[in-house]
């Protein structure tokens, strides 16, 4: 606000206020350790000014470092993407707030001693569907391989804002090992496929994931895609609620999958047709003692007559024994990690019937698109 109203004076009055401000954090509080801030770029009114601004904090920390009351710098500018993190070119958006609370978090945590150390452990039990309640219609699949410490993911979101072909579908694949409660994994786009047909595809790695847990309903995801700067930080829970009970009875012993022909939660996670590899499903099944048995399967996929190139669909409902007989959806208009209202419409049907814990025979018919097929997955 300082260069916003001032221009280049604005930057001298900074420089006071922020003096003045941590003479009196350190009246108040002796021995302060002080983190302080630059300015993420923006462009409008006196933009030009924000590097001297930068450049002037920079140094005001430097000269207000001391072993008694540290001062630290953390920077904002650097990795700030203008075009994906503010809404008006000024003011920080989602994306952009959540970016900023990464950087001030990332800075804490290695100055805050861990005074509560989080011994929760992934394990099988968090596989399964997960999203953030404020982007809802897109979301994440999870399956999580425990003897060998391995985790897949499958990201089911839209185009970025700054995107040629905005709003329109995407999907991204994650894998990688994880330690303790974080899954460190390699973000993956995988493009050139053709609707359930074994055309060739082309994956290729465009950035990371963090992907952490503090118990069986709740975590977060850190995204950083290199391939056009977007970064950051997704809240995540169960999209199907009360199901981490698998998770709870797993958090301490190791995880056996249920050999059975009806349907459980060890059926949860990654399914392909080998015929069709580079598009599959993930499945998150909730069975119930009681009734109201419920299945949710996402299936990553292409479309002709898209220009991103990907598709992706939801079905849903509930089951009996091993047979599933479900609607079939599709979501559009939504735009990637923003909370645009997306339009989900019923397109067709699909029928799941496992043969066993590794195989199944998946029939669909999209009634939108005048297709229909069945294929073998395991």
């Amino acid at each position: 606000n300082d260069i916003w109203s001032q221009g280049e004076a604005g930057i001298v009055n900074a420089r006071f206020s922020i003096r003045e401000i941590i003479e009196g954090i350190r009246s108040a509080v002796p021995g302060a350790t002080i983190l302080l801030g630059t300015v993420a770029p923006y462009e409008s009114k006196n933009s030009e000014y924000v590097v001297p601004l930068n450049n002037a904090i920079a140094t005001l920390a430097s000269e207000m470092d001391t072993v008694e009351s540290p001062v630290v710098l953390v920077d904002h500018y650097t990795g700030f993407n203008v075009e994906t993190m503010t809404w008006d070119n000024a003011h920080q958006n989602r994306a952009g707030e959540t970016w900023i609370a990464a950087n001030w978090f990332n800075a804490l945590a290695t100055l805050l001693p861990d005074s509560k150390p989080n011994h929760f452990q992934i394990n099988a039990g968090h596989s399964g569907a997960w999203y953030d309640p404020a982007t809802s219609g897109q979301g994440q699949l999870i399956e999580v391989e425990m003897e060998s410490q391995f985790m897949f993911l499958a990201w089911f979101t839209f185009t970025a804002a700054a995107s040629i072909n905005l709003d329109e579908q995407h999907w991204y694949t994650a894998q990688g090992n994880y330690s303790g409660n974080t899954a460190e994994l390699i973000l993956y786009e995988t493009l050139g496929g053709k609707f359930d047909d074994p055309q060739g595809v082309s994956t290729n790695a465009v950035g990371t994931l963090a992907v952490s847990f503090n118990d069986c309903e709740q975590g977060q995801m850190v995204y950083s895609i290199d391939t056009d700067g977007r970064t950051g930080v997704i809240p995540l829970q169960r999209l199907i609620p009360d199901s981490g009970d698998v998770c709870e009875k797993q958090s301490a012993r190791a995880f056996n999958t249920t050999e059975a022909t009806d349907i459980n939660a060890g059926m949860d996670g990654a399914w392909v047709n080998y015929d069709t590899l580079g598009q599959g499903f993930l499945i998150d099944a909730r069975p119930n003692e009681e009734g109201g048995n419920f299945i949710f399967v996402a299936w990553f996929t292409y479309g002709e007559d898209t220009a991103s190139e990907q598709r992706w669909l939801t079905a849903q409902g509930d089951f009996t024994g091993s047979t599933s007989e479900i609607d079939e959806y599709e979501t559009t208009g939504g735009r990637f990690d923003d909370p645009l209202p997306p339009n989900t419409t019923k397109v067709g049907t699909m029928s799941i019937d496992f043969t066993d814990c590794s195989n199944a025979q998946l029939s669909y018919s999209l009634t939108t698109d005048e297709l229909a097929g069945d294929m073998s997955i395991s």
